[in-house]
């Protein structure tokens, strides 16, 4: 197994806060136990201030992000928190396509510790919310175990 790298993908505040927060942290010292390349990427979007910046926010940060293919062995998996697939729309679909590209081995998998649409009450929002989910997990799954 060491010639698999982990990337984690997830905000892990210190100190953790949540429950999930915690989770990931032990997540983390457990595949740092079991694999010899485990990095984690945490970053916080800013407060919402209206979709434009928003949205010009996110693309940047994403971009930010992309320096981290470059380092990406031949297999690496990527763990994503599952809500924060929309905010790394942009790297998941040029990690996909450098994938395709290069033949490399790189797998994105999701973690998911609760589905936030089963929440919402309001049956628009609800919708999107798992069109979303949705989508996220036909990309993800695609390619998955090929």
């Amino acid at each position: 197994m060491d010639n698999v790298k982990i990337l984690m993908m997830m905000r892990l505040p210190e100190p953790p806060i949540t429950g999930g927060e915690i989770y990931y942290i032990k997540l983390r010292n457990h595949l740092k136990n079991h694999f010899s390349s485990v990095e984690n990427i945490s970053w916080q979007m800013k407060p919402y201030k209206g979709p434009i910046t928003y949205l010009m926010e996110s693309i940047l940060m994403n971009f930010t992000l992309l320096r981290h293919i470059r380092g990406m062995d031949s297999k690496t998996i990527i763990l994503e928190d599952m809500d924060d697939s929309q905010d790394l729309f942009i790297f998941n679909a040029i990690t996909r396509a450098i994938r395709r590209l290069l033949r490399k081995e790189i797998y994105i998998v999701p973690v998911i510790q609760l589905r936030e649409s089963d929440l919402i009450k309001n049956r628009l929002l609800r919708s999107l919310k798992l069109l979303e989910e949705s989508i996220f997990f036909q990309l993800v799954g695609r390619h998955c175990c090929q």
